[in-house]
């Protein structure tokens, strides 16, 4: 610096002609790939076989609140229904079929999160701001939240922000008294949904809640016609996930899928 002349400022706005990398450089100079926004949320929706978890997602995809998301639908079975019932509500539906997401197909949900959000940022398909992840009503779903807390490729772009399990008044007492996947699936959730609860006998729904209160006592929402609050489904919880920790993942014996194909078209209603 010559004699008399003005000291220059370093400014914490990088310029053009800035010696610091230019105006997409990030602190120190590196310069950013491409700008990294707060990470997506990830709602995952759980429950046993018929609990209506498909109409509950269905209702929230035709809300206000609903929209932006894209969903990813686990079937146990080879052929899959559930995405297409819910495709008509989304513009983003990816279905993981023929095995469970705790077993055969788990590494699937990984790279389809992040063959999602490559697509997403590429614009290859719509921006969407969260993901709901429907599993198999056969799944325990510890091991997908232990893939979002030991993932950590994947946890950069996503969180996982709410376990959602859906019990339905009729079935769920004989559920939770012969199938351990929906004893786990009640008690690693964030919040539970009751459903069916007009079609039950009288009293059932009341003894069923006093049970699922035995296992986890997280906040209970009543659906009627599977339909609730989106607030109920789409907030943070306001208490820290409990250790999801419960063992090895198992399934119930003798519980198997198979599929009917016909040559002639089915009447939709009728189905």
């Amino acid at each position: 610096m010559s004699a008399g002349s003005t000291p220059s400022k370093l400014s914490s706005e990088t310029g053009p002609e800035s010696p610091f990398g230019g105006k997409d450089a990030s602190l120190f100079g590196r310069r950013q790939r491409r700008v990294r926004g707060p990470r997506l949320p990830v709602i995952a929706v759980t429950g046993f076989l018929g609990s209506g978890k498909t109409t509950l997602i269905r209702a929230l995809l035709g809300k206000p609140e609903g929209a932006g998301t894209a969903v990813v639908v686990n079937e146990y079975g080879e052929i899959g229904i559930d995405h297409a019932l819910l495709r008509s509500s989304t513009d983003v539906t990816v279905l993981l079929g023929n095995g469970c997401l705790c077993c055969n197909v788990r590494s699937d949900l990984q790279e389809t999160l992040r063959e999602l959000f490559a697509d997403r940022v590429r614009g290859a398909v719509p921006s969407f701001q969260r993901v709901v992840i429907e599993t198999s009503g056969l799944a325990d779903p510890g091991p997908v939240l232990q893939t979002f807390a030991t993932d950590r490729a994947l946890g950069r772009e996503f969180h996982l922000q709410a376990l959602i399990c859906v019990v339905d008044a009729v079935s769920g007492m004989g559920n939770l008294s012969t199938m351990p996947e929906a004893r786990r699936q009640v008690a690693l959730a964030d919040r539970i949904v009751l459903t069916k609860s007009d079609l039950a006998a009288p009293g059932a729904a009341e003894r069923l809640v006093a049970s699922i209160a035995e296992l986890n006592p997280a906040p209970l929402g009543i659906a009627r016609n599977g339909d609730i609050e989106p607030d109920f489904l789409l907030d943070e919880p306001e208490t820290p996930r409990r250790s999801f920790d419960l063992g090895a993942a198992g399934h119930s014996h003798g519980l198997t899928s198979f599929s009917l194909v016909f040559d002639e078209k089915l009447s939709w209603p009728a189905f």
